[in-house]
């Protein structure tokens, strides 16, 4: 890593990382990604008020990445502009985020919870860490209502095993074969009071040699630096409140805000993306999995997450319940997805 100093009083700086042939430009590396074949010089680097359009973006606001064909040896180049430069080049240095993790969270199920995933997204990393996923059996619901309520919801879904979304997944890591969502779903589900107690103890669990402390359990009951993220409203503000009822439970405190990503892209964007698929088609990031699969909607939430992020978007709290009466909800941005 070359570091380049100061140029100005206006604060600009470069920092240059020149990758071998055989490697390859991390996604999450910084801000623009440009093949060497595109550098005319290192002057135009250095001295970007010289000949500032060849390298940049139009738009550098959103700081999108240039696709590089892998292999190829490019240029990753971190700007940070301050003052005068900032404004000229219409960038804006990311904003520290108030929370160090997201909990993504995708629900399936119209009657009855039927698969609860959740994601911890590392802020730092930017990425993924850990994963926590079950799926949930009804219990107001009749044997032969459940068998065609799993079948017309999962028969149609197969499932790899995945390492990368972690090691708490259902599916054996091991297995080498193709298996149906629904066969997995009937050996696996358990009642949702279940899934809320092995949920708490994987809040509690170690990380990394330690723990790191996701939710305030001997306090307010909240979540302690870290935020669920949701695809709209309706996973906290209404699917968990109503299967906590029928599964006569006291609405955990960790579920009394999150932050809707439908708002946030909202109001950073300055355009309306009606669902996760909008989101994915506007940004260019191609979707995984099976749509309606929680825990691949779930995977894709968060690669919309880790863009915005990326893009310098502030997520923050969207909604909030009330400490007194828990059934009304505060929605805290005027400008949202209703």
């Amino acid at each position: 890593m070359a570091t380049w100093g100061s140029l100005s009083s206006a604060a600009l700086f470069y920092s240059l990382l020149l990758l071998h042939p055989s490697s390859t430009c991390p996604h999450f590396l910084p801000r623009f990604i440009i093949p060497i074949s595109n550098v005319r010089s290192f002057n135009a680097l250095l001295f970007p008020w010289k000949n500032p359009h060849p390298l940049l973006p139009s738009n550098p606001k959103f700081q999108k990445p240039v696709e590089t064909q892998p292999g190829s040896p490019c240029v990753c180049i971190t700007l940070k502009l301050g003052g005068a430069w900032g404004k000229y080049f219409g960038v804006k240095e990311s904003p520290e985020q108030e929370f160090d993790y997201f909990l993504v969270l995708d629900l399936e199920g119209k009657v009855e919870i039927l698969e609860f995933p959740v994601l911890l997204f590392d802020v730092k990393t930017m990425d993924v860490v850990d994963a926590f996923h079950r799926f949930v059996r009804p219990t107001k619901m009749s044997e032969r209502r459940i068998n065609e309520y799993i079948e017309g919801k999962y028969g149609k879904f197969w499932s790899r095993p995945d390492e990368s979304i972690g090691k708490e997944m259902v599916f054996d890591q091991n297995w080498n074969s193709v298996f149906g969502i629904e066969f997995v779903w009937h050996d696996t589900a358990i009642k949702f009071e279940e899934v809320i107690e092995q949920f708490e103890t994987w809040l509690r669990k170690e990380r990394d040699g330690h723990i790191k402390k996701l939710w305030r359990e001997e306090g307010d009951g909240r979540l302690n630096r870290a935020a669920f993220v949701t695809c709209g409203n309706w996973d906290l503000k209404t699917k968990v409140p109503q299967q906590c009822e029928v599964s006569r439970i006291k609405l955990p405190p960790y579920f009394m805000e999150w932050i809707n990503l439908k708002d946030i892209y909202l109001n950073f964007y300055e355009r309306r993306a009606p669902g996760m698929l909008s989101m994915m088609r506007e940004l260019r990031i191609p979707p995984l999995g099976s749509h309606h699969l929680g825990i691949d909607d779930s995977k894709n939430i968060a690669r919309v997450l880790r863009h915005l992020l990326t893009d310098g978007a502030l997520l923050q709290i969207t909604a909030r319940r009330a400490d007194t009466s828990p059934e009304r909800v505060r929605f805290l941005f005027q400008n949202r997805i209703k």
